[in-house]
């Protein structure tokens, strides 16, 4: 479709937004499994472990194990593949992305004092998630269409083609997704101005198409300090500084034959039959600056166990979107596009807090099995304006969508000799979507013109590695593969009537290549 409407001049001007949405507050508080080469390789399972640059970000604790400085660099080759898929067709799009994952200095300073034994310091970098990410899929056999969503909002919004009409982007308190499909011609009003009608009706059939693609993500620049004390109890906290910096454009288009158009897009005319091809594109530019506490513990009752508590406080961000967005179309040969005026908005976000909780054996001087539980509690997460007003209605929605999420890690280590080691772990993470919402029995709320949205499933990640000493330097290497499925949905289902909104299952799989080169000192 997109090829039939390469015809079309589409402009592309940034848009304003008055609001966030639960989907928003998500998609900027996700982290990603990320660290060194060892860390990745015994499945993150750290957090009563310690001794590694990571540990910074996860356990602040493990910076009290250090017996030694510490300086080291990650490299991340990240290779992606995503699937879409509906009953009768599938999509698959490839990419490759090469990254500094991780790079930090520890210094270690002995006080052989009877009880604080070392003081260490550390600062690291952290790359706590990427949002680099490309799908695109087809929706066959539409059963409705985004138009007629549109309508059936405006509708029960009760504005009037007066109103649209007169409407401008810059100052306008109506929805810019209702301007914009009046303007296209997307909804068309009954004879009494007062009510619309999308393109889909009896006899109509036809299918949808998207594209996503993502790039960016979110740095996370760590200040920690940490100690031993008297070889029974480590301790730690890491203040972090977060910058994100995420960009995405999103596409979504119909084709439909029989479709009910307006027979002259200028204007308010008669609703005949014909054919319609609409595609709505949009660009969003994301960027914050946050910070974060996190505290820590690693208590050793002998030289066989590791207790490990950690906690995050939330993540407190400053945030600023920009949009731009168009929407091209075709209706039985009449051509068109319209676009918004430049917008820009201020908010502020704050992430889940998360609690860790981990234990570790060491069998003799050769084995390590380690294992860490997480909670996040997406469920928790809020926004506001920019001078700190709740946006009640989204953060109730938060609460809907949302809920905790269960992480286990399971991390093992085996050290064949004095300088080689091998390693293995698994990670597995629960949906944070409640029921509900991921089964089409609830309304979902976007904002701005982008009524997509995907919800994720469960997570699974496997990884080997392997580690090597040469004296004071030290290179590792892991092989993590990471499998994740997520709905993607055109737009809401509306409950009320019974209507499930088209959607794709898109399986996000990625295989890393790690590696990590250090010196201890």
């Amino acid at each position: 479709m997109k090829k039939l409407l390469l015809s079309i001049a589409i402009a592309s001007i940034p848009v304003a937004l008055n609001a966030q949405s639960a989907i928003d507050a998500y998609a900027m508080s996700q982290t990603d499994f990320r660290g060194t080469a060892r860390f990745m390789a015994m499945g993150g399972a750290f957090g009563a472990l310690g001794g590694d640059i990571t540990s910074m970000n996860q356990n602040p604790a493990g910076i009290g194990v250090y017996r030694s400085s510490d300086i080291s660099a990650t490299i991340d080759f990240d290779m992606q593949s995503s699937k879409s898929s509906d009953r009768s067709f599938s999509d698959q799009m490839d990419q490759t992305k090469v990254s500094c994952n991780s790079f930090g200095y520890v210094g270690a300073y002995r006080l052989n004092g009877d009880g604080l034994r070392t003081f260490n310091w550390g600062v690291s970098y952290n790359r706590s998630a990427s949002k680099a990410r490309a799908f695109r899929g087809q929706m066959r056999d539409l059963q409705t269409s985004l138009s007629n969503y549109i309508a059936g909002c405006v509708n029960d919004q009760g504005w009037t083609a007066d109103e649209l009409a007169n409407a401008q982007y810059s100052t306008t308190d109506v929805p810019w997704i209702n301007v914009l499909a009046y303007d296209g011609s997307l909804i068309n009003p009954h004879s009494d101005g007062r009510s619309f009608q999308g393109l889909y009706g009896d006899g109509t059939n036809g299918y949808g198409e998207y594209e996503v693609k993502e790039e960016g993500g979110v740095d996370e620049f760590n200040l920690s300090f940490g100690g031993n004390v008297k070889d029974l109890i480590y301790w730690g906290f890491s203040v972090g500084i977060t910058d994100i910096n995420y960009k995405t454009y999103t596409y979504y288009g119909e084709a439909l034959d029989n479709a009910y158009v307006n027979d002259d897009i200028t204007g308010v005319g008669n609703v005949v039959i014909g054919s319609a091809m609409y595609a709505l594109e949009n660009y969003l530019h994301t960027t914050g600056t946050g910070y974060n506490l996190k505290l820590g513990v690693i208590v050793r009752p002998n030289n066989a166990l590791r207790i490990g508590v950690a906690f995050h406080t939330p993540t407190y961000y400053s945030m600023k979107d920009t949009y731009s967005t168009s929407l091209g179309f075709d209706y039985s040969g009449q051509k068109g596009s319209v676009s918004t005026n430049v917008g820009e908005t201020w908010y502020r976000l704050r992430t889940p807090w998360r609690f860790i909780g981990s234990l570790a054996g060491v069998i003799g001087k050769k084995g390590i099995i380690s294992i860490d539980y997480e909670r996040v509690a997406y469920n928790s997460m809020k926004l506001q304006d920019d001078y700190g007003n709740d946006y009640f209605y989204t953060n109730g929605d938060i609460k809907d969508y949302y809920k905790g999420v269960n992480i286990i890690r399971i991390g093992a280590e085996y050290r064949v000799d004095p300088q080689l080691s091998i390693r293995a772990g698994y990670s597995y993470e629960t949906s944070p979507v409640n029921n509900d919402a991921l089964n089409n029995k609830m309304d979902i709320y976007t904002v701005s013109t982008t009524p997509a949205y995907g919800f994720d499933k469960d997570t699974q990640q496997f990884s080997l590695g392997a580690g090597y000493k040469f004296g004071k330097v030290y290179a590792d290497i892991a092989y993590v593969h990471r499998a994740k499925e997520r709905e993607y949905h055109a737009f809401s289902p509306v409950v009320a009537y019974g209507e499930a909104s088209p959607s794709n299952l898109v399986k996000h799989n990625s295989d890393h290549i790690v590696a990590t080169l250090g010196v201890r000192f």
